[in-house]
């Protein structure tokens, strides 16, 4: 029901079969912030399709500009953004296969560009996390597959602040956690920060 509602208010224009198969594609980048080698938060671009794009500039562009003023982004974010928490914000970052909550987000911001709607916003860590101690996956996807979420392939995930030198990473598929009822393994990325 949680999920039900969340994705309804997501995008509105449509209502999600018990056995949905993708209805919004998200074309995703993530970047890790590291604050004195640990990481801090998680920033997030999606770039929508151009369906979902459509959608969001016909209902919340209300000044047909072809962007999102101050007011515009405050109805996307309170009305299709901020529903997302219940889902985790798509994300799931794992630290030795347990999750670690994502509970809020900031700096949220919405642009329009040539039809296609990216969202940015970023996700704080409850605490900054030691990426040298142990395993970290970062994936971003639905667990539904009502949304199919992509990584990109230029750069999928990006370090910035103060990364220990040895920080890496590698897009896997997550045969551990598949989605979909089973049928599908995301790709995540392995970070390991060892020396």
């Amino acid at each position: 029901m949680i999920r039900s509602c969340a994705l309804a208010l997501l995008a509105t224009a449509w209502v999600a079969p018990a056995l949905a198969h993708p209805h919004v594609w998200i074309d995703a980048r993530a970047t890790l912030r590291f604050e004195a080698g640990r990481i801090a938060a998680v920033a997030m671009r999606w770039r929508f399709d151009e369906m979902f794009s459509d959608y969001v500039i016909g209902e919340y562009d209300r000044n047909a500009d072809g962007g999102f003023d101050e007011a515009e982004t405050a109805l996307v974010r309170d009305e299709a953004f901020s529903a997302l928490s219940e889902l985790g914000w798509l994300t799931h970052l794992r630290v030795a296969e347990v999750a670690v909550p994502l509970p809020d987000y900031r700096d949220f911001a919405v642009t329009a560009d040539n039809g296609i709607v990216t969202y940015a916003f970023e996700l704080p860590l409850p605490e900054p996390l030691d990426p040298t101690a142990r395993d970290i996956t970062l994936g971003v996807y639905d667990d539904s597959y009502y949304i199919d979420v992509v990584m990109e392939e230029s750069e999928p995930l990006l370090f910035t602040g103060e990364p220990p030198e040895a920080c890496r990473f590698e897009m896997v598929e997550d045969t551990k956690h598949p989605v979909y009822f089973g049928m599908v393994n995301p790709i995540v990325a392995e970070v390991r920060c060892a020396s």
